[in-house]
């Protein structure tokens, strides 16, 4: 067959210990053939558990993996002493990690204080020019301490 990854013929020969040295040996999980279709959907259109199994294994590793290799935050935001009554936006935006690359448009958004952002949606903090995921951990951040 042309087009199928060397990964999504052992899913379809069903050939787990194939599958697991392929994965040990680079290969990646994530390719698809020629159609979209990856090795794991492969495997699991063709019943081939053990092939499934063993690439779910790899992605689960490698997911853990990445996260251990990640270093530790030095402070997570409930261990700030950034409120929304904070009088300043700047060190609430340093807490997440944040750069500070909003100053201009904190400023034309006449966001002043931590609190304003509860004025906003993500979508409206993203049309307005914050990055999607900093306009995510803002809003998350805002209403968990909006909640307590």
């Amino acid at each position: 067959m042309r087009g199928i990854t060397p990964l999504g013929w052992a899913a379809r020969m069903n050939a787990a210990s194939t599958a697991v040295l392929l994965l040990q040996r680079g290969a990646s999980a994530a390719s698809c053939d020629t159609q979209g279709n990856s090795a794991v959907a492969i495997a699991t259109e063709r019943g081939s558990s053990a092939v499934q199994a063993a690439i779910e294994q790899h992605l689960a590793d490698e997911t853990a993996a990445v996260a251990k290799a990640m270093p530790a935050p030095t402070e997570t935001p409930e261990e700030t002493s950034v409120t929304l009554d904070t009088p300043d936006v700047v060190p609430f935006l340093a807490s997440l990690n944040i750069a500070d690359d909003y100053e201009d448009l904190l400023d034309k958004e006449g966001i002043n204080t931590p609190g304003d952002f509860l004025l906003y949606t993500i979508d409206e903090l993203i049309e307005a020019g914050f990055k999607r995921a900093h306009a995510r951990k803002i809003m998350a951040t805002v209403q968990r301490h909006n909640t307590s």
